[in-house]
């Protein structure tokens, strides 16, 4: 992989070659995510955004939902560190829901992982479990944060890619 990487980027830099800047980040981005583990790209529990299980749908929490833009929400119970769910906001549309709780909802189980768990090994995970979001923990089983099939990608391509919800901040 090393031989390979520095071919790539040399052959980059040549003015006959025909692989431009880009191409040469997501080659090596594809060639080094498997040395990365979860815990590199993963956002930090305290950063995310997830609900108690004994949470009610209402209107308020429905416009909390819409404001932070985000399709999969974590549900703990009692314990920020116990995880028994995960909110799809797609399960909320079109549903009386009258106050019911948000575990009348959720869907189980939840991808857990390890922090030291290689990308490639998640990004395998995600495909054969058909998930798009893990719970990272440490070795004592405390949750470290949430890592997504977004991040892992982001990693390959060496870029973030916002979606209709985020907010573009423009350089000046």
């Amino acid at each position: 992989k090393k031989e390979i990487k520095e071919i790539i980027r040399l052959h980059e830099d040549s003015p006959a070659s025909t692989i431009d800047a880009d191409e040469e980040r997501i080659v090596l981005g594809a060639l080094s995510f498997s040395e990365r583990c979860a815990d590199e790209v993963l956002t930090p529990w305290d950063k995310t955004f997830k609900l108690p299980s004994t949470t009610r749908i209402s209107d308020s929490l429905l416009h909390k939902i819409r404001k932070t833009g985000f399709t999969r929400i974590p549900v703990f119970n009692k314990s920020k560190n116990k995880v028994t769910g995960v909110l799809f906001t797609k399960d909320l549309v079109g549903r009386k829901l009258n106050a019911r709780k948000i575990t009348s909802i959720m869907r189980k189980p939840v991808l857990k992982v390890r922090q030291d768990i290689h990308l490639d090994t998640l990004l395998r995970y995600f495909r054969t479990q058909r998930a798009h979001m893990a719970i990272v923990r440490d070795r004592k089983k405390n949750i470290l944060g949430i890592v997504t099939l977004e991040d892992v990608i982001a990693d390959i391509f060496r870029m973030q890619f916002p979606d209709e919800v985020d907010r573009l901040v423009q350089k000046k």
